[in-house]
Order: C-alpha cells, then sequence, then structure tokens
C-alpha cells in the first residue's frame, strides 16, 4: 500500500458506487482513512467493507441538515478532526466560496468534474437502449482523447488534489474529462 495519504481522512459523499466508489478505492490505496456516505444504507456499508481497513459507510442524505451533521459527527468522534471533503457534483461557485471561507482554517477545497466515465448506472443504461454499440461509440466519441474511461482516472485525480502535491491548490476545478468540456466532438 502507498502512503501518500497517510493519515488523511476522506468525507465522500456519493461513494458507494460509480465514480465515488472508484475514488474511495484510490483513496483507501494511497492510505486515507474513508468515510463514505450515501443514502443506500446496504451499499454504503458494503463499500466501506470491501476497502479493508479503517474506513467506514454511513448513511446520509446530503440534502437532509440533520443527516449530514450526523455523518460529520460521526467522522470527528472516530478520527477527531476537520475531513477532507470530496462532493459529487459540486457547483463551481461554491467550491470557490468554500475554498474562501475555509482558507483560514488550512482546509482545501476543490472539485473533481468528470464527463462521461463507466460506472455500473452508466454500464446498465448503455445496455438497455435499443442500440447499446451507438452509445458506446458516442460516449467515446465525446471525449477528444478518444475513449470513455473507467472511474479509476477520477479516483487518480481526487488522489493528487487532496494529497500534499496539491498543498497550495484550493477553489480548483478540476476536469477530468478527456477534454469533453472543451468540444463534444472529436
Amino acid at each position: 500500500m502507498s502512503t501518500l495519504l497517510k493519515s488523511k481522512v476522506v468525507f465522500l459523499t456519493g461513494g458507494s458506487t460509480g465514480i465515488g466508489l472508484e475514488c474511495a478505492r484510490a483513496y483507501a490505496a494511497e492510505g486515507a482513512h474513508v468515510v463514505l456516505c450515501a443514502r443506500n444504507r446496504k451499499q454504503c456499508i458494503e463499500a466501506a467493507h470491501e476497502l479493508a481497513g479503517d474506513h467506514y459507510g454511513i448513511p446520509c442524505d446530503v440534502s437532509v441538515a440533520s443527516d449530514v451533521e450526523r455523518a460529520i459527527a460521526f467522522t470527528l468522534e472516530k478520527f477527531g478532526r476537520a475531513a477532507y471533503t470530496a462532493t459529487k457534483g459540486a457547483m463551481n461557485t461554491l467550491t470557490k466560496s468554500r475554498a474562501l471561507d475555509y482558507a483560514a482554517d488550512g482546509i482545501r477545497v476543490n472539485a473533481v468534474c468528470p464527463a462521461g466515465t463507466w460506472t455500473p448506472m452508466l454500464r446498465t443504461w448503455t445496455s438497455s437502449q435499443p442500440d447499446p454499440e451507438s452509445i458506446h461509440c458516442y460516449l467515446d466519441d465525446i471525449h477528444p482523447l478518444g475513449y470513455c474511461p473507467e472511474g479509476d482516472v477520477i479516483g487518480d485525480a481526487c488522489v493528487f488534489l487532496i494529497s500534499n502535491k496539491a498543498r497550495f491548490i484550493t477553489g480548483h476545478i478540476m476536469h477530468v474529462s478527456g477534454g469533453a468540456e472543451i468540444s463534444y466532438k472529436r
């Protein structure tokens, strides 16, 4: 196991499947303690157990303030400090404003913005379409780098952003999209 994120605490919303789970795997592989939060209790607990180690799955609906407060309190009780936050679907302005709000406390806030990424949900949806092969081609074509990636590419970027190698990066919106945000035409 690598130690790029040794002793870091990652509070990860939407971490029980898809990109979130890939990020959780990447964080755990680099030595971080991961607290997975997701609406589906069974999935988040199973995902945390899959990581093997000092990781936890907490049922949490981020649209319910009391769920978030409970999950944060649990994290603080277990690890005794402000958790690094990786959020799925973070808004750019929220990322930047939170970066300013917490900079004085030494907390960095960044967002990772993927484009198409192969997840179990996307695979299921693709296979249910009338022409799955055309959907697969479309997903490859929207990325100027030429392919729709697996979730591990998102995990790698997230590991970098919470590591000390990114210690002076905050308020950053990182596109991990194979260039899709530049142009959807290849």
